[in-house]
């Protein structure tokens, strides 16, 4: 994306890194620019297939 980017680890656990809230991650729990695992709410337990970063989204695709 413009001001982010996601990890996809071999386990299917999404790490990001960039400005501000990006990736619904709470502003108390993330600095900009901070290395921080991805625990949205539909992400947990799930296994990460795919993602794709646009200019100001991130779409995933998980296992069904």
């Amino acid at each position: 994306g413009a001001d982010h980017l996601a990890l996809l680890t071999d386990e299917g656990r999404v790490w990001s890194y960039g400005k501000g809230t990006a990736l619904a991650m709470p502003k108390a729990e993330r600095k900009s620019w901070e290395l921080l695992e991805v625990t949205a709410h539909s992400l947990i337990g799930r296994c990460v297939l795919q993602i794709a970063c646009g200019s100001n989204t991130t779409a995933f695709i998980v296992e069904p």
